[in-house]
């Protein structure tokens, strides 16, 4: 491919319907525990005053709720979280809200919890009441012609041209309406990740998101579990736009880099690449038969969206979808459902135009 630009590698992709559908993905469950963590349980020495685990078997990820109370005077501790298949995570008293905080996502299997501190921690009371079990099983109900073309995006069949549009995409966990949800996101500054407003926009969603980038597997098939970033904050949000704008608790760009968007519309026909998280799988990218099968449609609002047939599934809600010169020129946010041909027939995505002024308005320059 070398020489040759990412319109050209697109163009060159063979070119081969439903009910629409929001492109969030439920899959999982939420249990309840009850382990609590007082005076009598402390160990009499430290620095580690107490240990436990949760243990969860054929699923996804792990994530534990934990709720802190504490007096002014409990010496500093930290509550690290460790998995036996990846991850180890560390929280001070500051990272606890009055409500508590989900920690990060981690392989299935089994959660250490460490109660660790230089001093023994009197007077604090440490809560672990449920654990989010979450799959990433989804169907990919929403491809075009009834064959999935998605791929690995480190698979040698993915272009690199296409391969590096990757980085600033994530796949974001979260419980919205009491369920495990997961979607996609994508960086459009330093610490501000656009999704779609169906997926994080209150404060269940946002109290609850932590978005995992760089969770991909490589050439050989190896599963990286990325770097984790929580929601510090909703920027904005827009119903009828299907978007929002999230503020992260730190900035990811460095690592991971930026979109870049544009300002145009596209035709019909234009080869498109969507980068993607379909079922909350590791990152997939489509670009085999991926264009624009009409260039203005109804969405949320009257043409706010395109239409298009690229192969996407529950969890890409929320995707960039990329013109053939790789800058973002819709948010994906609609699917569609086998056997209901009363609606449309084909994927939907926020057009860019439309979110340009929105943008604008909203992001710090």
């Amino acid at each position: 491919m070398r020489g040759l630009t990412l319109g050209m590698v697109l163009a060159l992709a063979t070119l081969q319907s439903r009910a629409q559908v929001l492109e969030s993905h439920i899959d999982g469950r939420i249990d309840l525990l009850e382990i609590v963590v007082d005076a009598e349980r402390l160990s009499s020495d430290g620095p580690v005053w107490w240990r436990g685990a949760v243990t969860r078997f054929g699923t996804g990820f792990l994530r534990l709720h934990m709720v802190i109370r504490s007096g002014a005077t409990v010496p500093p501790f930290i509550v690290s979280v460790e998995g036996d298949r990846g991850g180890l995570f560390s929280y001070a008293r500051d990272d606890f809200g009055p409500d508590g905080l989900w920690t990060a996502a981690m392989p299935a299997g089994t959660l250490v919890v460490s109660l660790i501190g230089a001093e023994r921690p009197e007077g604090l009371e440490l809560r672990i009441d449920s654990v989010m079990v979450e799959g990433n099983s989804g169907a990919l109900f929403s491809t075009w012609g009834g064959v999935d073309e998605t791929r690995p995006v480190n698979d040698p069949a993915v272009p690199p041209e296409v391969r590096a549009l990757g980085g600033p995409v994530a796949r974001l966990s979260f419980i919205r309406g009491g369920k495990p949800r997961s979607c996609t996101g994508f960086l459009i500054a330093d610490d501000i990740l656009l999704t779609n407003e169906h997926c994080v926009s209150d404060l269940e969603s946002c109290g609850s998101m932590t978005a995992i980038f760089g969770f991909e597997r490589d050439a050989a098939g190896r599963l990286g579990f990325g770097t984790q970033a929580r929601c510090a904050g909703m920027v904005r949000s827009d119903f009828a736009l299907d978007a929002a704008l999230v503020k992260l608790d730190r900035p990811m760009s460095s690592s991971f880099g930026l979109v870049a968007m544009s300002q145009e519309d596209v035709i019909d026909g234009a080869p498109l690449v969507v980068v993607q998280h379909p079922g909350g799988a590791p990152k997939q990218v489509s670009f085999l038969n991926c264009h624009v099968l009409s260039a203005l449609v109804d969405g949320r609002a009257a043409s706010s969206d395109l239409a298009h047939s690229c192969d996407t599934a529950s969890g890409s809600s929320g995707a960039p979808v990329f013109n053939g010169e790789g800058r973002v020129v819709a948010l994906h946010h609609y699917g569609f459902a086998e056997g209901q041909v009363d609606k449309w027939t084909e994927n939907r995505a926020v057009r860019g135009a439309r979110l340009e002024a929105w943008l604008r308005a909203n992001v710090p320059p």
